[in-house]
């Protein structure tokens, strides 16, 4: 308990430190607006998550819809690592063990990043940690019948993790071979213990049925059925079914209680998705995939929409892969000594020392206590390589350059995230590491210093991922200068994530401007959504899918008929304005589509002047677009030059692309000039 505390309250004084001050790129907005709405966001739905979220923010009148939702991560990625060091120091016998594992994990960079803005992944460790305890709590329990309890408590966070995030089932092998491991009372602490049939045969069956709900790897289905036949044979042993002396383990009903039990359990987890089909039939303001039905509401669970590619073939080379994952895992300890996604000789060296340090912490955790180290090496290899496997994915952003051909598939963003629980369990080795070496030191000095170490990466981070200042407020700034740039009853086409999400934040959490439609033009294949354009603002995108092209073309005079103006933001590539020789002013910082061209143009001609007169913004927000622009640095004085962006580097450099672009598209409009001297707009600020 003390490990927990202590733990606990480290990360998350951490946590809320450096918590993002506003909404945050990516998917943080949509998130954040879902909680404000109790919505549906984008597939599997994570309908658990958003359920917690809406109590959470109502639990916090007065506070903004993102602060919530950021609060939310912090305090369940705290959580989750306070639970990592109760089991560790459980596991080790000393509290120090416990506080050094989990506070060096929870300050790797992919961990700390999701904890201070809106994410699922923090609940996700939160319930990956839990499920991980009640195993533990269920191989060491002597009482047959409170065991029983335990394992239908596996079983429920097992299947939870369907309406939350599939993220948590990464650890259900280690949990079931916590299960299943049984820790008889009275052995050494090193001793190997043995199988107890019964958990075996249930948590492999629990395993196996959630293939039925969500799409699992074959690895993971492999487990459980070898955890079901492991356990079926054994059953026919009565001599080596348990305790002889265990009245509970005679009963031949108690296997059969026990199954209805977790059967039971099952059930009820799974039960968490009715939210989507529930929630869908009011057509909240954000209602992605439509979930009305049966249907289409496992279509949203087992992300039909995006087509999630398989185990074969793979979407990369598996050397491709694999090195993905190693540069992910440079960024995780100090990423000061290398802010970009190249790695460095100081950064890297650091890392490796990390890595020798989690290998010695193996070692001891090893001597220390066979269980848990099977259970914690499984939890590194399919939070791991097996995730590397499973997901199949292509090349991150980053990676490649200059090696792989310039149109080879790349995944839109970095996917370090997804392997979170690889790199706990490495986190917690290297703490342990830590302390074993700390504890074969004599010197005292020597002794002090290594008590240290599982706090370098929270120095060698924090520079890197620190969120509580202007840097982290870029997504709301650009949503309000979109929004108060559009006309009155726009129609505003955004390209993805981040000129998407934070839009639909400032429309559903905080009602600012809902006289603009968003249209994601990513999401016009999607009938569902066309369906909802049609139905709720009487917006035509064809009925039946014939490309984008004619898609956005056919909007375009919908539009029009309906008397609305269509706008784009600055982030909408060339290749997708609507209607080749249309004519494009700005308006503010997005661009307005005037009338058709006299001529066949093969690009639309783009004004620096207005389209509309600027008195159509209001004086107020023409002075809040002023004061956001000078607080970015991009005022008409000296500060207004290129080369002076105070963003600090990071290995995700989104935030300094919009930046820039809004910087650019305020020279494009004439608002600002920069100074004598400096850049001229560069190549790019448009994009081709």
């Amino acid at each position: 308990m003390r490990a927990a505390v202590v733990t606990g309250l480290t990360l998350a004084a951490l946590y809320l430190a450096t918590l993002a001050p506003d909404v945050a790129l990516w998917d943080a907005g949509e998130f954040s607006a879902a909680a404000a709405s109790y919505g549906i966001p984008h597939p599997p739905g994570t309908p658990l998550y958003v359920t917690v979220a809406r109590a959470w923010d109502a639990l916090l009148p007065g506070v903004s819809p993102a602060i919530a939702t950021n609060l939310l991560s912090a305090v369940t990625t705290a959580l989750a690592f306070a639970l990592l060091a109760a089991l560790v120091a459980r596991w080790m016998g000393a509290a120090r063990y416990g506080v050094a594992a989990a506070v060096c994990a929870g300050a790797f960079a992919s961990v700390w990043r999701i904890a201070v803005e809106a994410e699922v992944y923090g609940p996700a460790l939160l319930l990956a940690m839990a499920t991980l305890h009640a195993g533990d709590r269920a191989g060491a329990e002597p009482d047959a019948r409170v065991r029983r309890r335990w394992l239908a408590l596996v079983a429920y966070l097992i299947v939870l993790a369907v309406p939350l995030h599939l993220t948590s089932l990464l650890a259900a092998p280690a949990a079931i071979v916590l299960a299943v491991w049984i820790d008889p009372p009275g052995r050494a602490s090193h001793a190997t213990g043995r199988i107890d049939a019964r958990a075996a045969l249930l948590l492999g069956g629990t395993l196996m049925a959630t293939v039925g709900v969500a799409r699992l790897s074959a690895v993971l289905a492999g487990i459980g059925f070898a955890l079901v036949v492991v356990g079926g044979l054994a059953m026919g042993r009565p001599a080596e079914n348990g305790n002889a002396s265990d009245p509970a383990a005679r009963r031949t009903s108690a296997p059969r209680r026990a199954a209805v039990l977790v059967a039971a359990a099952m059930v009820i987890a799974a039960s968490a998705l009715v939210v989507i089909p529930a929630r869908a039939r009011h057509d909240p303001p954000l209602n992605q995939g439509n979930g009305a039905t049966v249907v289409a509401a496992a279509a949203i669970v087992v992300r039909e929409q995006y087509q999630a590619a398989g185990l074969w073939p793979r979407q990369a080379p598996p050397w491709l892969q694999i090195g993905n994952l190693f540069e992910w895992a440079d960024w995780q300890v100090a990423g000061a000594l290398g802010p970009g996604p190249q790695p460095t000789l100081g950064r890297t060296t650091v890392t490796l020392l990390f890595a020798a340090l989690g290998g010695f912490g193996a070692v001891a955790h090893l001597r220390r206590d066979r269980r848990s180290f099977g259970a914690l090496l499984l939890l590194l290899v399919c939070g791991g390589p097996g995730a590397v496997a499973y997901l199949n994915l292509r090349a991150g952003p980053s990676f490649g350059v200059g090696v792989l051909p310039d149109d080879a598939p790349h995944e839109a963003r970095e996917r370090d995230y997804f392997f979170l629980l690889g790199f706990t369990a490495w986190g917690a080795w290297a703490g342990v590491g830590a302390m074993a070496l700390r504890d074969r030191t004599s010197r005292r000095a020597f002794r002090a210093a290594w008590l240290a170490v599982p706090a370098v990466p929270i120095v060698a981070n924090a520079p890197v991922v620190w969120r509580s200042d202007a840097d982290a407020a870029v997504a709301g700034d650009l949503a309000t200068l979109l929004l108060e740039s559009a006309p009155p009853r726009a129609v505003l086409l955004a390209r993805g994530d981040n000129d998407t999400y934070p839009l639909w934040y400032q429309q559903i959490a905080e009602e600012r401007r809902p006289d603009v439609v968003v249209v994601p033009v990513a999401l016009l294949p999607s009938e569902w959504y066309r369906a909802e354009l049609r139905r709720r603002h009487g917006l035509e995108a064809g009925a039946v899918w014939r490309g984008t092209s004619t898609a956005l073309l056919t909007l375009a005079h919908s539009a029009t008929a309906g008397g609305r103006v269509v706008a784009q933001t600055p982030m909408m590539p060339r290749a997708l304005w609507p209607e080749a020789g249309a004519r494009w002013r700005w308006h503010g910082l997005v661009r307005v589509r005037t009338s058709p061209g006299a001529r066949d143009a093969r690009s639309p001609e783009v004004s620096t002047e207005p389209a509309i007169a600027p008195t159509t913004v209001s004086s107020a927000a023409a002075l809040e677009i002023e004061w956001r622009l000078r607080r970015q640095g991009a005022a008409s004085d000296a500060r207004a030059s290129l080369a002076g962006d105070p963003l600090r580097p990071t290995v995700d450099a989104t935030a300094r692309q919009l930046r820039k672009l809004l910087l650019c598209a305020g020279l494009e409009t004439g608002r600002w000039r920069p100074p004598p001297g400096a850049p001229l707009l560069a190549p790019g600020c448009v994009p081709p």
